[in-house]
Order: structure tokens, then C-alpha cells, then sequence
């Protein structure tokens, strides 16, 4: 499995260096070093681990969020979803795996799920293009994660602001 930390501080208790330095800088966070070590481990028991590459966890209030590339999805779900029960299980919280997307509208429409995206604007700011997604008035509080969690993981995830409106 490739994390977002080196192979060295997933088999170890302490972060070298770099990756702490990264940790400080923000570009990784204690999410990505926790969960992604959990997995390590939970390789030998689910041997569809081995080849998957994680490139981002995000934590949300009582689930995770693990961004994955597009062709690793289905490994981390398992069939039937055995794997992400395991793995779900392991880390004592609930799992969502969304593939890595540069593209706005999927990202959130996966974030979002079962609501739907009405559309999306792109506003152009002073800081740069802002992607306001709008969402139905009536679905806010049927949304499984909060408003300000799908936006940062939708901004982390694409490299794009994005900002959730209800209407």
C-alpha cells in the first residue's frame, strides 16, 4: 500500500523528518497518519490492500473519507463490501471511498450522495475562480456530512475552491 506518509514512518510510531515537516506545513494531516498506518496493518488480513495507493483521509465527525485513485475504489470496497466493513470496523468509524477527481461536480455529487447538485457556478474573485455548488434548500439536512467538511474535502480533493450553497 502507498500512503501519504513514507514507508518508514507507516511501520513506525514517530514521523522523520519530512513528514513531519509535512504535517506542520499542512500538506498531510494526523487523519492520513493514523488511518493510513491502521491499513498497513490490516494488509495481511486483506491482502486487496497491497496494491492500493491512498492520497488523502479525511476526517469528518463520526466517518472518514478515504481518496483513493479511480482504479483502487473497488479493492478498498471489496466485494459486496466485506473490505470496507473490515476496514470500517478497524478504525471504529464509518468509511467513505471517493476516487481521486479533479472535476467538481463528481467529486461533490460523491460527497453528497443521495442528495443532487441543482448546478454550478463559477465565480471569478480578486483570490481566484470560486466553484459554487448549489444544492436543494430541502436536502441540507438530510446531507450524511457536514456543509464545511464537503467543501474542504472537495477543495482538497480537486485543488479547487469550492463553496456549497442551499437554494
Amino acid at each position: 500500500m502507498k500512503a501519504p506518509i513514507c514507508e518508514i514512518c507507516l511501520k513506525n510510531d514517530i514521523l522523520c523528518a519530512g513528514c513531519e515537516a509535512k504535517l506542520k506545513e499542512g500538506k498531510i494531516t494526523p487523519a492520513d497518519v493514523e488511518v493510513s498506518r491502521k491499513l498497513v496493518k490490516l494488509e495481511e488480513k486483506i491482502p486487496a490492500l497491497k496494491d492500493v495507493v491512498i492520497k488523502r483521509v479525511i476526517e469528518a465527525r463520526d466517518f472518514y473519507i478515504l481518496v483513493v485513485r479511480k482504479e483502487d475504489v473497488g479493492k478498498v470496497i471489496g466485494k459486496k463490501g466485506t473490505t470496507i466493513k473490515k476496514i470500517s470496523k478497524e478504525l471504529g468509524k464509518n468509511v467513505k471511498v471517493i476516487e481521486e477527481n479533479k472535476d467538481v461536480e463528481k467529486t461533490v455529487e460523491r460527497l453528497i450522495k443521495p442528495a443532487t447538485i441543482k448546478g454550478i457556478n463559477i465565480l471569478y474573485t480578486k483570490e481566484g475562480e470560486v466553484y459554487r455548488v448549489r444544492v436543494a434548500a430541502n436536502l441540507q439536512n438530510n446531507l450524511e456530512i457536514p456543509k464545511n467538511v464537503i467543501e474542504s474535502a472537495a477543495t482538497l480533493i480537486t485543488s479547487k475552491k469550492v463553496e456549497i450553497v442551499f437554494e
